[in-house]
């Protein structure tokens, strides 16, 4: 959607879709809607201001991407059971 959003904007061309590309994956193609491209300025904005952003909870997913971390002991999501 970023790219999308940039060539509209510094050129001025239409663009009606990009491709997505995934390892192992086919592509997927982005559609520039309304709703998505919405949900992308959101998204924009909240990095811009991480103050008046949503809370987003971490992935528990890959639980050994927090091993190493230095705050560790200070996060509230911790994977580690002795915190």
């Amino acid at each position: 959607m970023a790219h999308i959003v940039l060539v509209r904007e510094n050129y001025r061309e239409d663009v009606p879709y990009g491709l997505a590309l995934y390892a192992n994956e086919a592509a997927r193609k982005v559609i520039p809607t309304a709703e998505n491209l919405e949900w992308f300025r959101e998204m924009v904005g909240n990095l811009r201001n991480p103050r008046t952003a949503q809370r987003l909870d971490r992935s528990h997913h890959q639980k050994g991407r927090g091993r190493g971390c230095s705050l560790k002991r200070s996060r509230d999501q911790s994977l580690d059971i002795a915190n």
